[in-house]
């Protein structure tokens, strides 16, 4: 209801204002009837024509009201009748009022200028019975549960009907209520909470930001990252690493080495050797002798010759020719003949007449005659009796076959 009528808060504050106002007889804004009850029948007087009727509903409620001595009292707009209902008033019934009545089309206009006033009640109040007349219920849930139909114009917390076959009439009120000059809503409180929301929330934030911090911090972590860099270091370091590097080095190591080598070489070598050997050569010999050597020979023969003799034999035989004799001779024959002469033989040149060609002595002949002889310095021998054999068997066959042709 409070979006079709906006500022009705401030509206219903300031009516009943003007109804505390209005009933305080230091403002002399209304005439109070006297009602008098007699055998049962109540018989009210002094009504005003010109300004509003104040009734009592406690007096009236449950009793004939006999207007005798009104004076021909009528309600209108001028003179309004206002039922004044008491705190913790639970049900309003029938207002008997002789010579007044609904069924009349004259007398249902009655009904815009009757006012009955529960500004002072809250909670549930049953209507059963009532005829005429509008109803103010600010603070109080009304439950319409009759079989008598009702005329008039309602305004309460709360409408309720019930199963009875009673209708509600509306007919508006339309009196004019005065209010005492310069009434103000009341500065204190209400004792009871409103039964509603206020009506309309802030427009809008705050139009300036807090001059200054809030001298505690939060007991939680924001849900997002400070749009700005802190101004001071945290006093324990984060759970996790940074997302970009620090602008300037930290004053003290980490406690733990990084996780990736870096993107660059360092500036100055480390103070302690690594833990493993690089994975390619190094570009130029290490300044110090390895400590321990390596577990291999190198995979391929040095490129030129070494300035030095080795210290020990190869284990295989060279595939070129030395460029100087042996100094030694090898320590074992061959255990094959060569398969060629050697290209060098004896210089016969020896003065003694008992060497031979080849240096072999010939003073220990013995009896093995010319074939004992070795070397170069026997071939002319060996020739030259190989010849003589030769001749002596040419002689041998040419002697018999001589003899067999003379025969």
């Amino acid at each position: 209801m409070a979006d079709y009528f906006p500022g009705l808060a401030t509206d219903l504050a300031r009516i009943d204002d003007c109804l505390v106002s209005m009933y305080d007889p230091a403002n002399d804004l209304v005439s109070v009837v006297t009602a008098r009850e007699e055998h049962g029948m109540l018989f009210p007087e002094g009504f005003s024509t010109t300004r509003p009727n104040v009734l009592d509903y406690a007096a009236a409620a449950g009793k004939t009201i006999k207007m005798d001595r009104a004076g021909g009292y009528v309600p209108t707009a001028q003179a309004p009748l206002v039922i004044k209902v008491p705190a913790g008033t639970t049900r309003i019934g029938a207002l008997d009022i002789e010579g007044w009545s609904a069924d009349s089309s004259r007398d249902q206009a009655f009904a815009r200028h009757i006012l009955i006033d529960l500004s002072e009640v809250s909670g549930t109040v049953r209507i059963d019975g009532l005829t005429m007349g509008a109803v103010w219920a600010p603070d109080a849930d009304l439950v319409f549960d009759s079989n008598v139909t009702t005329n008039g114009q309602w305004f309460a917390g709360n409408v309720t009907t019930g199963p009875a076959r009673g209708e509600i009439h509306h007919h508006v009120f339309d009196a004019a209520l005065p209010c005492a000059a310069g009434a103000q809503p009341t500065t204190a409180p209400t004792t009871e909470p409103t039964t509603e929301p206020t009506t309309e929330p802030t427009t809008a934030p705050t139009t300036q930001p807090t001059t200054t911090p809030t001298t505690e911090p939060t007991t939680a972590p924001t849900t997002a990252p400070t749009t700005e860099p802190t101004t001071a270091p945290t006093t324990q370091p984060t759970t996790t690493p940074t997302t970009e590097p620090t602008t300037a080095p930290t004053t003290a190591p980490t406690t733990e080495p990084t996780t990736a080598p870096t993107t660059q070489p360092t500036t100055t070598p480390t103070t302690e050797p690594t833990t493993a050997p690089t994975t390619a050569p190094t570009t130029a010999p290490t300044t110090e002798p390895t400590t321990a050597p390596t577990a291999e020979p190198t995979t391929q023969p040095t490129t030129a010759p070494t300035t030095q003799p080795t210290t020990a034999p190869t284990t295989e035989p060279t595939t070129e020719p030395t460029t100087a004799p042996t100094t030694q001779p090898t320590t074992e024959p061959a255990t094959t003949p060569t398969t060629e002469p050697t290209a060098v033989g004896g210089s016969g040149d020896s003065d003694d007449p008992d060497q031979s060609a080849s240096g072999d002595d010939r003073r220990d002949g013995g009896s093995d005659g010319p074939l004992a002889a070795t070397g170069s310095g026997a071939t002319p021998a060996i020739v030259a009796t190989g010849l003589v054999a030769l001749l002596a068997g040419l002689g041998l066959i040419l002697t018999r076959r001589t003899g067999r042709q003379s025969r």
